[in-house]
């Protein structure tokens, strides 16, 4: 082989590297491209909808991205920098929870966590939306101090003692049938059947318990009764260990939504 076409044949291997080098330059900067702009796809179709929906799920949202790699590998790194950008800039949490199906199937939960501290039974300048809350504070509360159920019976009685009437439009609350339906749909609340009286029983939904502090309610409670929370032995300790997994759970956000998708 002459010198001539040694040099050839090697100038052109050189040019084929360098090719290849940049196609999978290319390669990967578009896939960094396709992961931002899903990530941002995302956030919009979360932020879009956070007012009016609360539970979102996986197969949804995967059809929102559109044509998507398979598996839940790529899916997981969108939602978790997803889960990071509605917090950092929003406000916004995004939760994992699992349905009370034989399936245990996922969804996730938007939050902007519900503010009802002290302040909010001092307040009497409420919005329609302060209002909301605090009737969902006043329902979980009673089922909180139930022994985290209670009868239909029960829960009505509560209500009509402070004059809301589940039958009627409340001039603050409008409708009470209504907001206890859409507590149930969004998991606030879940209503089953009693297997020996076949009369439904009210609970804390998943929302509920990935959303809210126990130990908020029960301190709500006592003020009201003008006692120290820790006077309420068990509820205080079913509190304490609720907040406690809660701080579990969020140690690594990262982690927790990762450990949570493997089965999306």
């Amino acid at each position: 082989m002459s010198r001539k076409r040694a040099a050839v044949l090697n100038a052109l291997s050189q040019l084929t590297q360098e090719a290849e080098e940049v196609n999978e330059d290319d390669e990967e900067g578009s896939r960094f491209d396709d992961i931002d702009r899903h990530i941002n796809d995302l956030v919009y179709y979360i932020i879009a909808r956070a007012g009016n929906q609360t539970i979102f799920r996986v197969q949804d949202m995967k059809g929102a991205l559109g044509n998507i790699p398979k598996g839940s590998t790529y899916f997981q790194m969108v939602i978790t920098k997803v889960t990071a950008v509605l917090q950092k800039v929003y406000g916004y949490n995004l939760i994992v929870a699992t349905s009370g199906t034989q399936t245990q199937s996922k969804y996730y939960i938007v939050s902007n966590r519900l503010k009802y501290v002290e302040d909010k039974a001092e307040d009497y300048d409420y919005t329609e939306e302060d209002s909301r809350d605090i009737l969902l504070l006043l329902i979980l509360s009673h089922i909180f101090m139930s022994k985290d159920k209670c009868s239909e019976d029960s829960l009505t009685t509560f209500l009509e003692s402070l004059n809301i009437h589940i039958e009627r439009k409340h001039p603050v609350f409008g409708s009470i049938k209504e907001y206890i339906n859409m507590l149930r749909i969004r998991k606030y609340i879940t209503i089953e059947e009693d297997q020996h009286n076949q009369k439904k029983l009210f609970s804390w939904g998943p929302t509920a318990e990935a959303t809210i502090s126990k130990m908020d309610v029960l301190n709500f409670v006592a003020k009201m009764y003008n006692r120290e929370p820790c006077s309420w032995t068990q509820h205080y300790r079913e509190a304490g260990l609720q907040n406690s997994l809660n701080v579990q759970e969020s140690t690594n956000p990262e982690d927790h939504v990762r450990n949570n998708d493997d089965n999306q």
